[in-house]
């Protein structure tokens, strides 16, 4: 296989292993919960455990955005630009948790980035999409976003 090749497949892999893991991670937070009374209101979309160690948790951001065709007065290199055009930006983050002791707790976001913003989202093009404004280099390996650990002092 060619580099190229090689890296596209290595991309589509990461890609499909972080949402294969958002996916577990919310069928296995949902299938780990005991029975809640019925007038407390759920906070979340699946339950979580209030008894277990760990914390498994993700969201999906995903922008779609599109403008028509219009008349400018100006335009240059860093201009949003006057033909139609549309994109799709998505990021996408796995949250990983885990209480080593009643004091101690380690916190890990893997994210994946893809797609872009409209106009290479400069100027107003970025005020719509912070998200590409983030990450101008969206790509779709892995990469870790967020490591803390949290130390309680008694």
């Amino acid at each position: 296989m060619t580099n190229t090749v090689q890296g596209l497949v290595r991309d589509c892999i990461g890609w499909a292993g972080i949402r294969a893991l958002l996916l577990l991670a919310l069928i296995s937070c949902g299938h780990s919960q005991t029975a809640s009374p019925a007038d407390d209101p759920a906070v979340s979309l699946f339950p979580h455990s209030q008894t277990t160690r760990y914390w498994i948790s993700g969201q999906s951001n995903i922008i779609f955005q599109w403008h028509p065709s219009f008349d400018a007065k100006y335009s240059g290199p860093n201009s949003f630009r006057t033909q139609a055009e549309h994109a799709t930006s998505n990021v996408a983050t796995l949250f990983l948790g885990l209480a080593a002791s009643h004091t101690t707790e380690f916190f890990l976001d893997v994210e994946t980035a893809d797609g872009g913003g409209v106009s290479d989202a400069l100027g107003l093009a970025g005020f719509i999409n912070v998200d590409v404004v983030r990450n101008p280099e969206l790509g779709p390996a892995p990469y870790l976003a967020r490591a803390m650990v949290r130390q309680i002092i008694l």
